[in-house]
Order: C-alpha cells, then sequence, then structure tokens
C-alpha cells in the first residue's frame, strides 16, 4: 500500500531552480482551474514553482504509471 505524504514528507520538497524541472512539468502534477495544484504520487497540494526529488518529466510516461487521484494529465489541464 502507498502511504500518501504530508507536503513535508515529499522528498526534499522546494523551490524550483529551473522551471523546466518543476511541478507544473511533472508527469504527476494536476492543476485546478484555480491555479493551484495537486501532486497525484504524493498525495497533496503542490505549487507550480517548486520541486522535489520525485520529479518525473511529463514527457516520461510509462504503462507501469498509474494515477489514482483527483486529476489524469492533460484532462483538466
Amino acid at each position: 500500500m502507498q502511504k500518501i505524504a504530508k507536503p513535508g514528507e515529499a522528498p526534499n520538497y522546494r523551490p524550483a531552480e529551473n522551471s523546466n524541472a518543476s511541478c507544473q512539468t511533472c508527469f504527476y502534477f494536476g492543476k485546478y482551474a484555480n491555479g493551484s495544484g495537486y501532486c497525484n504520487q504524493y498525495k497533496f497540494s503542490a505549487r507550480e514553482a517548486f520541486t522535489c526529488d520525485g520529479f518525473t518529466p511529463s514527457a516520461q510516461k510509462s504503462a507501469s504509471v498509474s494515477h489514482s487521484g483527483p486529476f489524469l494529465k492533460g484532462r483538466y489541464s
């Protein structure tokens, strides 16, 4: 069973130094219409301009990765 993380439990969650490696470009990030976002990997509200050591580029999709959160990449983007 996957543990649901709190923002402080996402590995090394911090402001991103590079926008190309930030939550907004992560495979697991979904964006609400109001501009806030959600991390499907660690299950918490995330900020676009932040990142963590679990960052996965959105182009790196594979059949072994599945989402079980309020977003499927691209559906609400």
